[in-house]
């Protein structure tokens, strides 16, 4: 099942001590790398989220953010310091004249300093308590980014599979121009003789070395492997999206392969030009998909 790497979930878990609302969006990254934003009181929490969260994705760049609203009891556990709040207003008007710039809305920014605010965000029935509400929200949130990713997954798995079925009929036919080589490039190679050796053709080039001449001109041009490796690749990825695992790295490194072949094709065939550069149009498409799957 493909799984693309960007989606948002979110989730509220509700009971007598506040409401915990917890919010998570991801993008495409090479590697799993949660980035949390918490209210300070549930740093404690950050390990056991990762974990709950790293049994459910892969890879990609997460950003969890998550809010606490204690409700009716918030104005007895939270405590103002007058003092270090007149403090601080005092260092911002100062601010202000130093730099003559206004500095807006400065009760948040007062608030926000350490010192200012003060008292218990968990509430009195236990650490265990309140981790329980927040990987209650978590598993929300996470249930809903989980929907999202594998929608979008469908999409990118549909939109690979038509890039997959437009290279394969890219290489049916440079695979119908390869098996028509020889001949061809014997007719070359004895229209370019005749033209510079003209009477004298057969007397420097008799038969047996202009068919040596050709075998080694086959050799060298020769896309044969590459057909076959080509031709490889796309039936590996068609197997690989139905994989119940991660396989974003996998597809990823099959697009660079793809990319390799069509590159050799490219350079030794100059009367498929326009073929190849369809063909590398059609791989680059398919790597930028790729970037995006899980």
């Amino acid at each position: 099942m493909v799984m693309s790497m960007t989606g948002y979930g979110d989730g509220e878990a509700v009971n007598e001590n506040g409401t915990v609302r917890v919010e998570i969006r991801s993008v495409n990254h090479r590697y799993f790398e949660p980035v949390f934003r918490l209210p300070s009181v549930f740093m404690m929490f950050e390990q056991r989220l990762r974990k709950r969260i790293a049994g459910k994705i892969g890879r990609g760049r997460l950003e969890i953010r998550i809010f606490f609203d204690a409700g009716a009891r918030a104005a007895e556990q939270y405590r103002l310091d007058p003092a270090v709040a007149r403090q601080a207003l005092a260092a911002l008007i100062e601010l202000e004249t130093l730099t003559g710039q206004f500095i807006e809305n400065k009760p948040a920014l007062i608030a926000g300093l350490d010192g200012v605010m003060s008292g218990r965000t968990i509430p009195e029935s236990g650490d265990e308590a309140m981790l329980a509400l927040v990987l209650e929200a978590t598993d929300k949130a996470l249930a809903g980014l989980m929907h999202m990713r594998e929608s979008e997954g469908g999409v990118l798995a549909d939109n690979i599979l038509a890039l997959c079925d437009a290279l394969a009929e890219s290489v049916g036919r440079v695979e119908a121009y390869a098996a028509d080589m020889p001949a061809r490039q014997r007719a070359k190679l004895e229209e370019r003789i005749q033209t510079l050796l003209g009477e004298m053709t057969d007397e420097y080039y008799p038969g047996q070395r202009l068919a040596a001449e050709v075998a080694l001109l086959i050799d060298r041009l020769a896309i044969d492997e590459e057909i076959v490796r080509l031709k490889s690749h796309i039936e590996q990825v068609r197997q690989t999206i139905a994989l119940a695992e991660p396989i974003g790295k996998r597809l990823d490194f099959l697009a660079q392969e793809m990319n390799r072949e069509v590159n050799t094709i490219g350079s030794k065939t100059g009367d498929l030009a326009d073929l190849v550069v369809m063909m590398k149009n059609d791989v680059e498409k398919f790597r930028e998909q790729v970037q995006n799957v899980e």
